[in-house]
């Protein structure tokens, strides 16, 4: 059975927004931050992730195409 996984833009307008929200087929919802490969999140948006973290909403930071697929994976894996 396919599972479709939508996601949407983040506020531009605030540059320590992840830069993707997913959404799952059974509503759950996580963000997602990427970078070039190497690059890591600036303090701001570290600050931003683990806020989000603490309030048990799902952050990753993918800096790589395989990285990115296997987010999802593990993600729709949970549906």
């Amino acid at each position: 059975e396919f599972r479709r996984v939508l996601f949407r833009s983040v506020s531009q307008s605030r540059y320590v927004d992840p830069d993707r929200l997913f959404i799952a087929p059974d509503g759950r919802m996580w963000f997602c931050e990427f970078k070039r490969e190497g690059q890591k999140p600036t303090f701001a948006q570290e600050r931003e992730h683990n806020r989000l973290r603490q309030n048990k909403v799902s952050v990753f930071v993918v800096d790589n195409v395989e990285d990115g697929k296997a987010m999802i994976d593990l993600m729709v894996m949970k549906c």
